[in-house]
């Protein structure tokens, strides 16, 4: 049984207000995707990591993302 792991990473933009280059971005998978947020990048190289470990037909992932801006709103929200 092989092991394969893999670490999406990028730049995480300094704050809420903060403008990438681009608007719309490609995943992986072809599809094309409107960033509106600069919260998005983390959930954007989740999908493209997902896609590319298909590529190895795996019997399990197992995923440790953080996805921390989403948590903080959470709990500012309660």
């Amino acid at each position: 049984m092989d092991l394969v792991g893999l670490v999406p990473a990028t730049e995480n933009l300094p704050g809420g207000k903060a403008l990438s280059q681009a608007i719309f971005s490609n995943s992986l998978s072809g599809q094309t995707i409107e960033i509106v947020t600069t919260d998005a990048e983390g959930r954007l190289i989740l999908a493209d990591a997902l896609t590319y470990a298909g590529r190895y037909k795996p019997a399990a992932i197992v995923d440790l993302a953080t996805l921390t801006g989403a948590c903080i709103i959470a709990l500012v929200i309660m």
